[in-house]
């Protein structure tokens, strides 16, 4: 479900910036399961949503969130992929930081298109990862002495 969630956002013909929400719910379906996909998950939907919410005037309310959400979900996250979120985490600090600049007076957008482009990056590795994940579930081999009685 998750990677038919993220699947069915990026290849929409018309996709609406909130309906990223409806993405994230089977991510955090996955929770029980595997926690990192689930908590990184909404952690980049929040990120992606970020230009909406500074244009409505929410901004801090969105930082103090998402730092708080960072800092209790640490120790939540596989050891083997909390490396790739922190690294994931300081490159959309970085984008948060150049986003109230302005650049170039030819391109004034360039900070919305940072932050879709981050977003789809992180999006895709999660897509990909819910792929792989899929693949070894089903590739697997069956346990041998199990019986139905």
């Amino acid at each position: 479900m998750g990677s038919s969630g993220i699947n069915a956002e990026y290849m929409g013909y018309h996709v609406h910036e909130k309906t990223i929400m409806f993405t994230i719910l089977p991510l955090l379906l996955l929770y029980p399961v595997n926690p990192t996909v689930a908590l990184h998950g909404s952690y980049v939907a929040t990120f992606s949503l970020f230009p909406l919410l500074a244009k409505d005037g929410q901004a801090y309310g969105y930082l103090v969130m998402q730092l708080a959400y960072l800092l209790l979900t640490h120790s939540e996250l596989d050891p083997r992929w909390r490396g790739a979120q922190w690294v994931s985490t300081a490159v959309m600090a970085a984008v948060h930081a150049i986003f109230p600049l302005k650049l170039s007076e030819r391109y004034p957008d360039i900070g919305l298109y940072l932050f879709a482009t981050v977003a789809f990056l992180n999006f895709a590795g999660l897509f990909l990862h819910t792929l792989y994940a899929h693949y070894a579930e089903f590739t697997k081999p069956a346990e041998k002495g199990t019986k139905a009685d």
